[in-house]
């Protein structure tokens, strides 16, 4: 029995795994079938953009000739340009989107590297410590709560790749809706408004990067814990609630992470967009 015992701990607590790097990276990478779906949309989409800045520029013209206002040349040709350049950005708006597309990738890419060159070969695993130096009550009352901590576990991993799908999404829409998103462009009055969806757009492509920081940083930062505490450091060697909790520190670790993890992406959203004057 306590064979069986031991591999089942042995078993849940392997399979017990932080939120993995390269995984984070997978779901937040921009592919071209997903460039695919935003150039089909931009084919509903540009029409009505183009419209919407014919009626930004008119709306501009009107309020220059208020009031029996004459315009003077300089007034309009400065309207004209700024309507040439929204005209412009919407001519290349599918290249504009890949380049946005493009920076989002090498953002993750540059801090895929650096991080995984921080971690070099340092796997994220269990230091459990020896499983024979506890009795069965202690191995039946670890099995419980390691099972529990397993559930738990997968939760928390789901959490956190909902969150890196969710950025990526939101990037996706973000791409979609730049037509619109520029066309304030053709009013001078309103063209800070284009400028500062430009600039959100670049703060998510920055965040996803980001992201992958903030897990490495959970990962390892919980290492170090748990290296310490699995060989008893902080718990002595003593019996009970004490050996328990030593026996199932490392799973606990492993809980903690991804639900850090989480907390502090979406304190990193605002900080990022703060960043980037979002």
């Amino acid at each position: 029995m306590r064979e069986m015992i031991e591999s089942a701990i042995k078993a849940i607590m392997k399979s017990i795994t932080r939120q993995n790097v390269d995984l984070a990276k997978d779901i937040l990478s921009i592919s071209n079938d997903d460039l695919q779906i935003v150039s089909h949309l931009f084919s509903l989409i540009v029409p009505i953009a183009l419209i919407a800045m014919v009626a930004y520029w008119l709306e501009g013209y009107l309020e220059m000739t208020t009031a029996g206002r004459e315009v003077s040349k300089d007034q309009l040709s400065q309207s004209l340009i700024w309507l040439a350049i929204g005209f412009f950005v919407m001519q290349n708006i599918y290249f504009l989107t890949s380049t946005f597309a493009g920076i989002f990738n090498k953002v993750l890419e540059d801090f895929y590297d650096i991080v995984t060159g921080l971690t070099n070969d340092k796997e994220f695993s269990m230091n459990s410590p020896d499983l024979a130096d506890f009795n069965v009550i202690v191995l039946i009352i670890a099995l419980a709560v390691a099972i529990v901590a397993w559930f738990i576990n997968i939760i928390s991993q789901l959490i956190l790749s909902v969150t890196c799908l969710s950025t990526k999404i939101e990037l996706i829409l973000r791409f979609c809706l730049i037509p619109i998103g520029v066309t304030p462009l053709a009013n001078a009055t309103y063209k800070s408004d284009a400028i500062r969806f430009l600039k959100k757009t670049l703060a998510t492509a920055f965040y996803g990067g980001v992201i992958l920081v903030i897990i490495y940083i959970a990962n390892i930062s919980m290492t170090n814990v748990e290296s310490a505490m699995a060989n008893g450091n902080g718990f002595g060697n003593g019996g009970g609630l004490v050996a328990i909790f030593r026996l199932i520190y490392p799973a606990l670790t492993n809980i903690v992470s991804p639900f850090a993890a989480i907390g502090a992406i979406s304190t990193a959203k605002t900080l990022t967009n703060e960043a980037f004057g979002g």
